[in-house]
């Protein structure tokens, strides 16, 4: 068996939790190496590539999950509620650069089942800001002062709900106010940020 093979076989093996290399590291080890020697290193690695990236993004997922506080679930659980709206974002996009018509069907599709566009588009983000707007407004009024909000330590801690809350508050923004938005911050830089409520109108009524 090339030791080559061997090494990297060991080094995915530490790609899964600690817990799960000390349980199972020894016989996953064997049986790669039965597996080559029954089968040759090329079929060995196709057989084992694809099991392997699947179970190792589900074993550190729960591993993550199973280790991890509230808040930091919750993040997880927000942030899987914005891929939707992120894939839709993408396609858009997509379409605009390359003309493709694919975006357009799957919009028409979406858009005529206003329940399911619906779901997707307003309620998961919605559902996702609020998520982590709860835990995070909970920790703010926990400390004694502004001064330990502003802390290395608090922003570290609360990173997760803070990009995923913006997110959240963000697509229902870029939802309601995609043309909206970008008309107001053009005309705040050219008016040097002055007349922002007769702006504000002007921009809804464009």
């Amino acid at each position: 068996m090339s030791s080559s093979s061997k090494k990297f076989y060991n080094f995915l093996i530490k790609l899964y939790p600690e817990d799960f290399q000390k349980q199972h590291g020894v016989e996953l080890q064997q049986t790669f190496n039965n597996m080559v020697v029954d089968s040759g290193i090329i079929k060995t690695w196709f057989a084992i590539l694809p099991d392997f990236i699947a179970s190792a993004i589900k074993i550190n997922l729960e591993s993550l999950m199973r280790n991890s506080s509230l808040q930091f679930k919750l993040a997880i659980i927000g942030l899987v509620m914005l891929i939707p709206f992120g894939f839709f974002v993408a396609l858009a996009i997509m379409g605009n650069l390359f003309h493709l018509t694919t975006n357009e069907i799957i919009g028409q599709n979406i858009a005529q089942n206003l329940i399911l566009a619906k779901f997707l588009l307003i309620a998961l983000p919605a559902a996702a800001f609020f998520m982590n707007l709860v835990p995070l407004a909970s920790n703010t009024f926990e400390q004694k002062s502004m001064s330990h909000v502003l802390t290395p330590t608090f922003v570290r801690t609360n990173i997760p709900s803070l990009v995923v809350a913006a997110g959240g508050i963000g697509a229902l923004v870029l939802l309601f106010g995609h043309d909206t938005v970008p008309c107001i911050v053009h005309g705040l830089m050219n008016q040097h940020f002055q007349n922002i409520i007769p702006l504000i109108n002007v921009c809804k009524n464009a």
